[in-house]
């Protein structure tokens, strides 16, 4: 069900600090999960039961048909997003699914001009879907924005209807 992060990249300033501080950061975060989930009443604790339940239902009720050239491409995607990554310095996170890539793109308050554009605009012309995320969960001290780049390698169908259709 969940991505797995196949590569990731920062860059910045002080990144050794940052990342002590947001191992930090997400050891708290799940110490305090875990005291409230010490705490959480039977109903809630049903509710999430549920909502879990349902969640994995729909997953397990998708059926993904794979098409050979687009997980041969979906290769070249994430070659080239590194290599945007690298040479212009933007931070980002790489992740494989059962039925896409996508590519964290971490920006703080940019300008995109010359090189860094028409390699940037390159690589959202090879994106199957396009989303952005303001203050990235954990990041808005250095990241002001996240764009999220996919590239789907399965057709995926739920009861007949295709959920991200692509050509």
């Amino acid at each position: 069900m969940g991505d797995k992060l196949i590569w990731s990249k920062r860059y910045g300033e002080d990144e050794e600090y940052r990342y002590i501080d947001k191992l930090c950061e997400a050891y708290s975060k799940v110490s305090d999960t875990v005291n409230s989930l010490k705490n959480e009443s039977d109903e809630r604790r049903i509710r999430r039961k549920e909502a879990n339940e349902m969640i994995s239902n729909f997953f397990e009720s998708i059926t993904r048909v794979p098409v050979e050239e687009r997980i041969a491409g979906s290769e070249r995607f994430i070659a080239e997003a590194k290599r945007f990554s690298q040479s212009h310095r933007v931070s980002a996170d790489i992740y494989r699914g059962a039925s896409m890539v996508s590519v964290w793109l971490f920006f703080a308050t940019d300008i995109l001009t010359g090189d860094r554009k028409n390699d940037f605009v390159a690589l959202i012309e090879k994106a199957d879907e396009i989303s952005g995320v303001p203050h990235p969960n954990g990041m808005s001290d250095w990241c002001e924005f996240a764009v999220i780049l996919c590239y789907m390698t399965h057709h995926s169908f739920v009861e007949g209807r295709e959920l991200h259709p692509f050509q």
